[in-house]
């Protein structure tokens, strides 16, 4: 059951047991005081599974964690050289992963993370401060993402289990000078720039346009 499986992602020894089995993957685990909901979050490789109705959930999310491990040791070394962690890399594919659909979108939004984390800027993501309102995964209008206050900074951990595609857009971003990028949640284009102002008129143009639009026509 669901209930089985979420107190089995939070039981300590049972990671513990899993952080000796896969080093290279939960070795920059967050701690369990760092304010993550689920320590394993992020880890948990989206994928089809075979269960059967002898299956344990320890078995199953063995399974998962043996899954992302092997997807993520293409790229360890990589994330050695680049001095980044494991642990990182997936809170901000995490991000991808809902920000945008396609590969070239989601390599372009990598680099507008990498950007602002350079320079100190808050990520500003929808994604982050949806899923700590607990509404991540809702059907969102354009009215209510554009409403969203997104003054944040990189989370402690994870806000989903992002696939191959948005992690591979993590370790290797596009290289631009973006800083800034909006989507319509309604189409799934997403429009980037360089500059504030260029943001502001993608804005005004993609987003509040439609707003007027919609609410001129109810």
């Amino acid at each position: 059951s669901s209930d089985t499986f979420l107190k089995k992602v939070q039981d300590d020894n049972f990671i513990t047991q899993e952080v000796a089995k896969y080093p290279n993957l939960l070795g920059n685990l967050a701690k369990k005081e760092s304010g993550v909901k689920y320590r394993l979050e992020g880890y948990l490789f989206p994928a089809t599974y075979n269960v059967t109705d002898s299956i344990t959930a320890e078995t199953l999310i063995d399974q998962m964690l043996a899954a992302m491990d092997n997807t993520m040791s293409q790229y360890y070394d990589v994330l050695a050289s680049k001095n980044l962690t494991v642990h990182d890399v997936l809170t901000i594919a995490s991000l991808v992963e809902k920000e945008g659909s396609r590969d070239q979108d989601r390599k372009n939004i990598a680099s507008v993370f990498y950007n602002r984390l350079n320079q100190n800027m808050p990520l500003q993501s929808n994604i982050a401060i949806l899923y700590a309102q607990g509404k991540l995964g809702q059907k969102t209008t354009l009215a209510e993402d554009a409403a969203i206050d997104t003054n944040t900074g990189l989370m402690p951990g994870p806000v989903d289990n992002p696939s191959l595609s948005a992690i591979e857009a993590t370790v290797n971003p596009a290289k631009t000078d973006y800083l800034y990028f909006v989507a319509n949640t309604e189409t799934g284009n997403v429009y980037f720039a360089n500059t504030y102002e260029e943001h502001e008129k993608n804005v005004q143009e993609h987003v509040n346009s439609k707003l007027t639009q919609s609410s001129s026509s109810s």
